[in-house]
């Protein structure tokens, strides 16, 4: 599907999204695994605990793909932390706006004012596999991007980030009160958080066609020597047992991702190839 370059990756790399931590790459599979989490848009999602992790910097990253679902006029959200909805405090993630088709990258600043950065045009075909990622930093700025593109960016004014004790959400959006809603009719696969902004490079090396990853335990391989680079991968919940009602994190003793509400797997995993190709649900 063609879409708009929002800026290329020269002038980006130009600004201040950061250099990539080493060059090279992985030519795996993106996540090695046979299976994606499949949620039915009406109240199914994943919850995991996450405390008030004190970030000053992060990047939410994940392959979405959503179907088309009943629930007109709502955000469907493949990852979040908090609200974006209801009021303060709010909080982070990703979600597509069901009445454009556009995709947001939401925060909050020190301030706990709701922040989104969007995609300008009308970007997502149901059924097909989409690499989308939200980063922001203190100081500096928070960027949209999908398929290893820059959509959108704004400066970050007043300093990230409201951090709190919400859960992480896949599949769902917290609720202004405590609760869950907004749920997400759809799949989603190999769930990362970094405690840092990820470069562009960075990013590319994740996408990369659908083909590439940092490697085991997000490290970036430098195919020329072998030496690991440690990379702020903080969480991952790669989506690999294909059955049962938890998945594990990836990384450490992180706790399980636990299904609510009939949350199921699904065998139409993100592309290993390069993606474009409308697959059910």
């Amino acid at each position: 599907m063609k879409h708009q370059h929002v800026q290329t990756v020269a002038t980006i790399q130009a600004q201040s999204m950061g250099s990539p931590e080493s060059a090279g790459g992985d030519d795996s599979s993106v996540h090695g695994s046979a299976w994606a989490f499949r949620t039915d848009g009406t109240d199914d999602y994943i919850t995991i605990p996450l405390g008030n992790p004190g970030w000053t910097e992060y990047t939410f990253s994940c392959w979405a793909k959503w179907g088309v679902d009943a629930g007109a006029n709502q955000a469907k959200p493949p990852l979040t932390k908090g609200t974006a909805n209801g009021g303060a405090p709010y909080g982070t993630g990703l979600y597509l706006d069901d009445t454009d088709s556009k995709i947001t990258f939401f925060y909050s600043n020190a301030s706990d004012q709701f922040r989104a950065v969007t995609s300008s045009t009308t970007y997502v075909t149901r059924g097909i596999w989409y690499h989308v990622v939200g980063t922001a930093k203190n100081g500096g700025k928070a960027y949209l991007l999908v398929n290893g593109e820059i959509l959108n960016q704004e400066t970050v004014n007043g300093g990230a980030f409201t951090n709190h004790d919400s859960p992480i959400l896949i599949g769902s959006l917290g609720g202004g009160a405590g609760g869950v809603e907004r749920w997400m009719d759809g799949a989603v696969d190999d769930v990362r958080i970094y405690d840092r902004q990820l470069s562009l490079a960075d990013v590319n090396a994740i996408y990369n066609n659908g083909n590439g990853e940092f490697g085991d335990k997000g490290r970036v391989r430098n195919s020329t020597t072998g030496v690991t680079a440690a990379n702020n991968l903080v969480m991952w919940y790669k989506g690999e047992e294909g059955f049962g009602t938890e998945t594990a994190e990836a990384i450490s003793s992180l706790p399980l991702g636990t299904f609510v509400n009939g949350t199921t797997w699904t065998s139409n995993t993100a592309p290993t190839t390069a993606p474009g190709t409308v697959q059910p649900i």
